[in-house]
């Protein structure tokens, strides 16, 4: 079954030396200069539907459940394409615009890494 893309977007820019694991900052393309010293730059400028609690994050194929979106995670990415992706296994946000998903080993990101969310209801 075809799987419902809510967003996938491709790396443009990231810099490992400042990238604390196991939290993702992603901003797109036209965040200021200082934000790439430590954040996943994109190109993703279109969020089909709201993030839930049950979608997954696809990171270079490698899937990650969602467990929690703070109330304020979709209009950041909406407005800002800013996305805090939290791998630490939590079910409620310390923040409200982070987003938690499952705790597990993350692939080894570069320029280029594809970035995939999509919708628990086409699985």
């Amino acid at each position: 079954m075809k799987k419902n893309i809510l967003l996938l977007f491709c790396l443009l820019d990231l810099c490992w030396r400042n990238l604390p694991k196991p939290v993702y900052w992603c901003f797109g393309a036209n965040a200021p200069e200082e934000l790439h010293e430590f954040s996943v730059i994109h190109d993703g400028t279109t969020l089909e539907a709201d993030l839930e609690p049950g979608d997954f994050v696809s990171l270079d194929g490698e899937e990650f459940k969602i467990l929690a979106v703070g109330e304020i995670a979709n209009q950041n990415f909406r407005n800002l394409g800013h996305l805090v992706l939290k791998f630490n296994g939590e079910t409620v946000v310390d923040l409200p615009g982070d987003v938690c998903v499952e705790a597990k080993p993350l692939a080894l990101l570069h320029p280029g890494s594809k970035i995939e969310i999509f919708s628990k209801d086409n699985l």
